[in-house]
């Protein structure tokens, strides 16, 4: 998993995100489906490594229950457990800017806009090439996945 600006899954690694943030408009914060199946294979390695952990009676007030289980590759984390557990982290130590300027620091156009239920499992996503979703029949579109900043489904002209 990337923790420095030697790892080329995460170019933007060490940058300004308030620069990035400012700079970018959001229809610029999108990812590729190769993104996407990098962050699911990203996702199993932060299971395996335990930073990513069911979570059956939560212990703090602003946890929210996840009771997947470990072993299962079919349904995974949600996306409550996901954000405070690997990707909060991550783009905190990278510099402060989102997940897809971490990987895509000078952004990239917006073609299509999806969004998914927090929470409900990762896998489930139709962004994800597990149970929920196929990537291929994307072809070279680019997705906004709006992850933290907003809750509602628009179109990416919108944004």
């Amino acid at each position: 998993m990337g923790d420095g600006s030697a790892d080329p899954n995460f170019p933007g690694w060490g940058l300004d995100g308030r620069a990035l943030h400012e700079k970018l408009p959001p229809s610029m914060w999108c990812v590729t489906p190769q993104d996407l199946r990098f962050l699911r294979q990203e996702v199993r390695q932060a299971i395996d490594q335990r930073m990513v952990m069911p979570i059956i009676e939560p212990v703090f007030d602003d946890e929210r229950p996840d009771p997947f289980s470990p072993e299962d590759e079919t349904i995974g984390p949600n996306m409550y457990n996901l954000t405070d557990n690997y990707i909060k982290p991550l783009t905190l130590d990278a510099g402060r800017m989102s997940w897809a300027l971490l990987r895509n620091p000078e952004g990239l156009p917006c073609d299509l806009f999806i969004t998914h239920a927090w929470q409900a499992p990762i896998e489930t996503a139709p962004f994800c090439s597990g149970g929920g979703g196929d990537l291929g029949h994307w072809g070279r579109c680019r997705i906004l996945l709006e992850c933290s900043r907003q809750s509602c489904c628009r179109s990416s002209r919108d944004v």
